[in-house]
């Protein structure tokens, strides 16, 4: 009621001066947009005799305030320039009342329109709280309480250290203590964190201590212990020879010995090498580190190099050998690939009969048997012979085939690759049912010696160029084979055995 009173009789007394303004341009008062009160307590809704409290006040316009709080007129500093925010601060006396804080607001606008309000409510006057609900409340410091009770000091575990000398520092943290007053309390040990501390134990003696001089102790005591000298000597690895290996494949895989080690306290070192023995080496040089490492952790390295090299192959000669053959010449077969005698067992037909190519030729049949009976190497040749007496036209040539045959007498479904017009030609116009199949190859018995010798070559390339699959000529060795020569309409006769009614003919292989 104090506090309102004084603000009414304030207003008396700067009533006749706002009254003197001069007459206004306008008839709108200014007004109050926000306010704020704050002080600079810790609680700034609270004051005490010595903090500041500041009121922050915005009018609409552009304003000459006059602040009073507390009966006081108090300084108003501009927040900008435009003259309608405003700052204005004061400190609490010792003699100022306690309570909410309560001020008065007198705006002037430039047109010397008037307007009053206050923070709280007063006849003929304006209204104007805090818009955002702050207040100030003045009030008297609490006497100090009698503070007896002494702070509690936590327990500090033990510490434990290691020197090789005669002594070391020591850092540890202080042990934490709390009051029930005090928020924080001072905690000092002896002999302090850092110090120097001697083999064996030493007790550390702490206290606590609040505002009010109350104390508490404890201890904990740093054992110190002496520890051996540490090991930072290397090992020391002697050096290891090249190695050098020779491969005919592209890697070779290669053992050595690892290299030795000493130290000067370990009486082992562990050696590791990298690629190690017995990895795969390639061709070129191949750097291997190796790597020895003693009980403490220190490594000494060194290298050697391994190189691999390619080593010189030597391709063995072709041997040529005899597949099969029948080579009795003391019996000679007549013209025209006729019976040699009536036993019908026979290899020879004559041109009437039809042969198993479907052909209607003179032929000769031989039964080679299985594919595993002729050496395993690759076919090369086949050789016949004639009666050299029989002057008939040289040009005229012998026609060679071996046609596969499974046990159960189907043909070779992959014996060889099939014969194209493309890539023989020769057949497509000689043998056109030849073509397209995997189970015969044939050859022109083009190459003689003297007038009685004529070889088909099957060789890699074969000596007139048409060999029928490509080379070499392998075969199954669980397939079955057989001959056939074919005198293509040649009446020469034919030199053979009597006892096997068979021409006379040589199978040459190579390996």
């Amino acid at each position: 009621m104090k506090t309102l009173t004084a603000l009414v009789l304030v207003l008396g007394l700067f009533s006749p001066v706002l009254a003197e303004a001069s007459t206004p341009k306008d008839k709108t008062a200014p007004s109050v947009v926000s306010v704020h009160i704050g002080s600079n307590n810790a609680n700034p809704a609270q004051a005490k005799a010595g903090d500041k409290v500041t009121i922050t006040f915005t009018a609409n316009e552009k304003v000459t305030p006059i602040v009073l709080v507390n009966t006081h007129a108090i300084f108003v500093k501009a927040r900008n320039s435009s003259g309608n925010s405003w700052d204005a601060s004061y400190t609490v006396g010792s003699k100022d009342p306690t309570g909410k804080v309560a001020y008065l607001l007198t705006l002037v606008d430039t047109a010397g329109n008037i307007s009053l309000c206050s923070s709280v409510r007063l006849p003929f006057i304006g209204f104007c709280p805090p818009t955002d609900g702050s207040s100030v409340t003045v009030i008297k410091p609490t006497a100090p309480v009698s503070d007896t009770v002494a702070p509690v000091i936590a327990v500090h575990a033990n510490v434990a250290a290691a020197t090789t000398g005669t002594s070391t520092p020591v850092s540890y943290a202080l042990p934490t203590a709390t009051d029930n007053v005090d928020a924080t309390v001072t905690v000092a040990c002896l002999p302090a964190s850092g110090s120097t501390f001697t083999l064996g134990t030493t007790t550390v003696a702490c206290t606590a201590k609040d505002a009010a001089n109350n104390t508490a102790t404890s201890s904990f005591k740093v054992v110190v212990t002496a520890t051996a000298i540490p090991d930072t000597t290397a090992p020391v690895i002697a050096p290891h020879a090249d190695v050098v290996a020779t491969t005919t494949q592209e890697s070779i895989e290669i053992s050595y010995e690892l290299p030795t080690a000493t130290d000067n306290r370990d009486s082992e070192v562990v050696v590791a090498c990298e690629p190690a023995s017995g990895s795969a080496f390639v061709l070129g040089t191949t750097t291997v580190t190796c790597t020895a490492s003693d009980a403490a952790g220190n490594t000494a390295s060194s290298t050697f190099a391994v190189g691999v090299y390619q080593e010189e192959i030597t391709t063995p000669e072709p041997v040529i050998y005899t597949m099969k053959e029948q080579n009795d010449e003391s019996f000679l077969c007549g013209s025209s690939w006729l019976y040699c005698n009536d036993d019908d067992k026979l290899s020879f037909v004559n041109g009437h009969d039809i042969n198993k190519l479907g052909q209607e030729t003179n032929q000769a049949i031989i039964d080679l048997g299985e594919g595993s009976t002729l050496g395993g190497g690759a076919l090369q040749s086949i050789t016949i012979a004639r009666d050299e007496t029989n002057l008939v036209t040289p040009q005229h040539i012998w026609f060679i085939m071996i046609r596969c045959y499974t046990e159960a007498g189907d043909a070779c479904p992959d014996w060889v690759e099939a014969a194209t017009q493309e890539s023989r030609p020769d057949l497509a116009i000689k043998r056109p049912a030849l073509l397209g199949r995997t189970d015969i190859i044939a050859e022109e018995a083009s190459q003689r010696t003297g007038n009685k010798y004529w070889t088909a070559n099957f060789s890699n390339p074969p000596a007139n160029g048409q060999n029928f699959n490509g080379s070499p000529v392998m075969f199954n060795p669980s397939y079955r084979y057989e001959l056939v020569i074919d005198d293509t309409a040649w009446d020469v006769g034919v030199y053979g055995s009597e006892s096997l009614a068979e021409p006379y003919w040589v199978m040459r292989g190579i390996k």
